[in-house]
């Protein structure tokens, strides 16, 4: 019960507000299979409060088209 408590009133980036920039380059495959690399960050960029570690994601995607 203590962790809900902990997890209902704080948030562990500092702020219920956060920015999301994000970007991903991909390559096509073939007409309905393409692979993508992406990045993401999560921030309040310290507008929000003192605490703000903020993190950064890196990752691959694998896309196909389905249907058609």
């Amino acid at each position: 019960m203590r962790r809900a408590e902990i997890e209902a009133t704080r948030t562990s980036f500092g702020s219920r507000v956060l920015f999301n920039p994000n970007m991903s380059l991909g390559l096509r495959l073939s007409e309905r299979v393409a692979v993508e690399a992406a990045f993401e960050h999560f921030s309040h960029a310290s507008l929000f409060s003192s605490q703000n570690p903020g993190i950064n994601n890196l990752g691959v995607r694998f896309v196909v088209a389905l249907g058609r």
